[in-house]
């Protein structure tokens, strides 16, 4: 399965403008799925979950999304640490009942239309927002490397609330250009005093990552694929 972050979603309003536009999607992208849409103006959410050999739950962590680009629906740009027992416990015994072992990540969506949260997808691999699972005290990659090595690995449901960690380069950057009060957004971008905040990529001991994605920022510009993905429109 080949995907990234939104692409090849496309909204549609009516049975015909569906016929008209799926097989553009199946040319291009291959294999597809068709969803109900829910309406903007619910929170959305994602719970992280570790099973064993046995499917039984290892590790459980749970974000809410406060930025994503695009803005009506794509990869979040910033995020929090939460917890949100309902869809917990409805992501363990989904996933015990699909016999599963390893690393996944459910996407939860509430409708705004009767206020429950809905399943938008299953991530079965590590997901794009795993800096802030690892930075809130749940390290999934550690913690898979040693249940494969030992063969188990203790529990572990808890960890700090309230943490947050952004994608600035390039995401944070894309959705403060994508806003239409820029100059309203501005001190809510930078406004992270009194919050304990980190960085998908930025990190002070390590340079590596941000010379990278500079680098791949440069590139992409020279590509008309990459700029067109890049600078992508809403759904809506």
């Amino acid at each position: 399965v080949v995907g990234s972050g939104s692409r090849g979603v496309v909204l549609v309003k009516s049975f015909s403008e569906f016929v008209e536009k799926f097989n553009g999607v199946v040319s291009e992208f291959g294999e597809c799925i068709v969803q109900d849409y829910i309406p903007a103006g619910g929170d959305a959410f994602g719970v992280s979950v570790l099973f064993d050999y046995d499917s039984k739950c290892k590790a459980i962590f749970t974000h809410k999304r406060l930025r994503e680009y695009p803005i009506s629906g794509g990869p979040s740009v910033l995020r929090e640490s939460v917890s949100y027992p309902e869809i917990e416990k409805y992501s363990v015994k989904l996933m015990e009942s699909l016999g599963w072992f390893g690393v996944a990540m459910l996407e939860f969506k509430v409708d705004p239309r009767d206020g429950k949260p809905k399943l938008m997808e299953i991530n079965g691999r590590l997901w794009g927002s795993l800096p802030l699972a690892v930075n809130a005290g749940v390290d999934f990659p550690y913690l898979l490397y040693k249940l494969v090595m030992d063969g188990d690995v203790s529990r572990v449901d808890s960890y700090r609330l309230g943490v947050k960690c952004r994608w600035a380069l390039p995401g944070d950057l894309l959705y403060f250009l994508s806003v239409k009060e820029k100059l309203k957004f501005i001190p809510e971008l930078f406004n992270f005093r009194g919050e304990e905040i980190y960085d998908d990529v930025i990190v002070l001991d390590d340079i590596g990552p941000v010379l990278g994605t500079l680098l791949f920022m440069v590139s992409s510009f020279f590509s008309k694929e990459m700029r067109k993905y890049i600078f992508r429109k809403s759904l809506v």
